[in-house]
């Protein structure tokens, strides 16, 4: 039996603690859908860096994402701070 690849983005907890920002009015639909878009692109990073490496993150790539959730979750939390920042359309 073939295991699953370890997971890396926690996903499911980021898209909801987005979408509770949202829904508190504590982000703008602008920064949440922007922050729903880099997890799609982390989440494709590391399918992409597994396939490279025969279904394992290499430790630099693994590094690397960690790196990008921690800023991700940094500016969640400053829209949340400095309140909603949507241009205006």
């Amino acid at each position: 039996m073939q295991s699953q690849p370890e997971s890396v983005i926690p996903a499911k907890r980021l898209s909801a603690r987005i979408d509770r920002r949202l829904a508190r009015g504590q982000l703008s639909r602008f920064d949440a859908d922007k922050a729903h878009r880099e997890i799609n692109d982390l989440q494709a990073e590391a399918s992409d860096d597994r396939l490279q490496n025969g279904g394992r993150l290499k430790e630099a790539d693994r590094f690397g994402l960690k790196a990008r959730i921690t800023r991700l979750k940094e500016a969640i939390d400053k829209e949340r701070t400095s309140g909603a920042s949507a241009p205006p359309r």
